[in-house]
C-alpha cells in the first residue's frame, strides 16, 4: 500500500510538472494519469498478496527505482528535448499500465515485448552510448509470465552493459522450436550466476527452461524456452 501511495504523489508532481511545461498537452497527460490513480486507489482495500505469492511472481512488480529514474530522465528531456521527452513520457505511462492495470500473471508475449521496447528506450536515454538495443519479436502471439523478460533484462543491464565501461548491446528475439517458444537475449558481459533464482522458481512452477551460455568471455546468450501450450 505504501508503496503505491508513493507512486500515485510521483505521477501526480510529474503530470503537474509536465502541465507547466507543455501546457499544450494538459489533456494528454490527464488521460494518462488519471485511470491510473483510480486503478490504485480501487485496489488499496482488496489487495491482499501472500508472502509465496509475492516469491514466486516477483517479477510482477513494479520497479520504483526505475521509475524514479525514469522520471529524472524525462526531466532532463523536458529542459531539452520536448519530443523526446513526450516520447519518452509515452512509453513510461505503457510501462506503469501494464504494472497497475493487468491483475493476471500471464500476458501476451507482444505486450511484453512492447513494454521491452520502451522500457530499453528510457534506459537508452538515460544512459546514452552505453546501452544500444534490437528486438526482434514472433508475430505470433504466446503466454508468458508477465514482466519476467523485463526482470531478465533488467539483470542484464545491471550486471553486464552497466558495469562495463563502454557499455554494449543487448538483442533479445523469439522463436518457435518444435514444442517450444524460444527467447534469446544476447548481450555483452557474463550473468550466468545472477540467473540460478530463476531457473528454480520458473522451472520449477511453470516448466520454464533458462540457461545461460557465456561467449568469448564478453558475451552471454541466454535461451529461455516455453512449453508451446501457452500459446493463444
Amino acid at each position: 500500500m505504501g508503496k503505491k501511495k508513493l507512486i500515485i504523489i510521483t505521477l501526480i508532481i510529474l503530470q503537474i510538472i509536465l502541465i507547466k511545461v507543455f501546457p499544450q498537452y494538459w489533456l494528454i497527460f490527464i488521460s494518462i494519469c488519471v485511470p491510473m490513480f483510480v486503478k490504485i486507489l480501487n485496489d488499496f482495500e482488496s489487495e491482499v498478496v501472500s508472502k509465496n505469492s509475492i516469491k514466486v511472481n516477483k517479477s510482477n512488480n513494479l520497479d520504483t527505482h526505475f521509475l524514479f529514474n525514469a522520471i529524472s530522465t524525462i526531466m532532463y528531456y523536458c529542459r531539452t528535448d520536448g519530443n523526446k521527452a513526450r516520447e519518452l513520457l509515452l512509453a513510461l505511462g505503457d510501462y506503469l499500465r501494464y504494472y497497475l492495470s493487468q491483475s493476471e500473471d500471464d500476458t501476451k508475449l507482444s505486450n511484453e515485448f512492447k513494454v521491452l521496447k520502451g522500457y530499453l528506450k528510457i534506459q537508452e536515454s538515460r544512459f546514452g552510448e552505453k546501452i544500444d538495443y534490437e528486438i526482434k519479436s514472433l508475430e505470433d502471439d504466446f503466454l508468458i509470465k508477465k514482466g519476467f523478460l523485463i526482470e531478465i533484462t533488467y539483470i542484464a543491464l545491471k550486471e553486464g552493459l552497466l558495469k562495463s565501461k563502454v557499455g554494449g548491446k543487448i538483442t533479445v528475439e523469439s522463436k518457435v522450436d518444435k514444442k517450444d517458444l524460444i527467447i534469446i537475449l544476447i548481450h555483452d558481459g557474463d550473468i550466468a550466476k545472477y540467473i540460478d533464482e530463476y531457473k528454480n522458481t520458473y522451472g520449477e512452477k511453470f516448466g520454464y527452461k533458462l540457461d545461460g551460455i557465456s561467449k568469448d568471455g564478453d558475451k552471454t546468450e541466454l535461451s529461455l524456452k516455453i512449453p508451446i501450450n501457452n500459446v493463444l
